[in-house]
């Protein structure tokens, strides 16, 4: 815990105690934790078929730092998979920022819940990172990847992220979800950074698999982009994002809300203050097959805008939106309508309700 020795073979001998004795505390004293060096392929900590561990740190003073050499590729500090369950990261500080040569089509992430294609004891599942502090890396703070290749479907499952902060200027994504991943609770986080979405529920990589039953809820999102703030998609309308809540959240500074291809995807009771881009001004925006989708009580606002601003985008596609309820939004869109500028656009739409809204067009700016 010096920051110059490298600790990576002391903290794994630490871990392998712990999962020998049927599970135990892995203790992180203040001090700088440097993880210089890979002992498996892909990864500093391999914590397959792992159980019952908590990693325990004394909040900021307890700083967990990846240094060295990324150019082989992909490099997770923490790997959980092949069954690997009751993980418990809390109150530790981990970041990236000493990585030098990452392979620019690669990334290096922190903690990694997944499945292995021939795992045979399945996907990661019951994990939780709480009141940590996940600082610069160029990958993820926190991804999950489950397996499905039609002959092996593991699931990453009961993933909770709450009360840390992700302090990840330059990075891909905050938290980023990718297919067979059920059961994640995003509760009360703070983001900020971010080149890609802070929170990203999005299969990639075939086969793609769902992404189901989900909460975001009591999130602060404050991240000066221009792009999507946070997107929650499936990969088709065979495979579509299922069941997930996005409540009570507060997003300021950039970005929009992106839905694709969901089934009862619901937001409420957010406040999204959209700051001032390059261009289109959406908060809510919602594309190609959504069904049994919910935009009700949010408060949206796109101070700063000079061009297109609109509030709730239902747009046209070659697909569907069925059962669609937009109900008691408060919010402001900028500009004029000859600019295009809307509070509530709907087209090629399916039994849409739009109801109890209050939208302010402020022209002439």
């Amino acid at each position: 815990g010096d920051g110059v020795i490298n600790d990576v073979v002391a903290i794994r001998a630490a871990m392998d105690a712990a999962n020998a004795a049927g599970g135990g505390i892995v203790y992180f004293p203040p001090g700088t934790w440097r993880i210089q060096t890979r002992l498996a392929a892909l990864s500093s900590f391999d914590m397959s078929d792992m159980h019952n561990i908590t990693f325990l740190g004394d909040g900021y003073a307890s700083k967990i730092k990846m240094d060295g050499d990324a150019a082989l590729g992909d490099w997770y500090l923490f790997h959980m998979h092949n069954g690997t369950s009751e993980i418990t990261f809390v109150n530790l500080y981990m970041d990236g920022v000493g990585v030098i040569n990452p392979d620019p089509g690669e990334q290096t992430h922190m903690i990694f819940a997944a499945a292995v294609a021939g795992d045979p004891l399945g996907g990661a599942h019951d994990i939780k990172v709480i009141n940590c502090y996940l600082g610069t890396v160029d990958g993820d703070g926190v991804r999950t990847l489950g397996v499905d290749t039609g002959t092996n479907i593991n699931a990453i499952e009961d993933i909770l992220v709450e009360n840390t902060v992700f302090d990840m200027p330059n990075c891909r994504s905050g938290i980023a979800v990718q297919r067979r991943s059920h059961r994640l609770m995003v509760l009360d986080n703070f983001f900020t950074g971010s080149d890609d979405q802070n929170i990203d529920f999005e299969p990639s990589g075939a086969p793609f698999t769902a992404i189901e039953d989900n909460l975001i809820i009591g999130n602060v999102n404050d991240a000066t982009h221009t792009g999507v703030a946070w997107a929650f998609a499936g990969s088709s309308t065979t495979q579509p994002l299922l069941r997930t809540l996005v409540a009570y959240n507060i997003l300021v500074n950039g970005g929009n809300l992106q839905m694709l291809d969901t089934n009862r995807l619901h937001f409420h009771g957010n406040i999204h203050l959209h700051g001032p881009a390059l261009f289109t001004e959406i908060n809510f925006y919602s594309k190609d097959s959504n069904i049994e989708a919910s935009i009700t009580s949010n408060v949206y606002d796109a101070p700063g805008a000079t061009d297109i601003s609109i509030g709730v985008v239902i747009e046209h596609g070659l697909n569907t939106r069925e059962r669609i309820r937009i109900a008691d939004n408060v919010g402001k869109s900028y500009g004029t309508v000859a600019l295009g500028n809307f509070g509530i656009s709907v087209d090629n739409s399916d039994d849409t309700l739009v109801d109890g809204n209050i939208c302010v067009l402020v022209s002439g700016i």
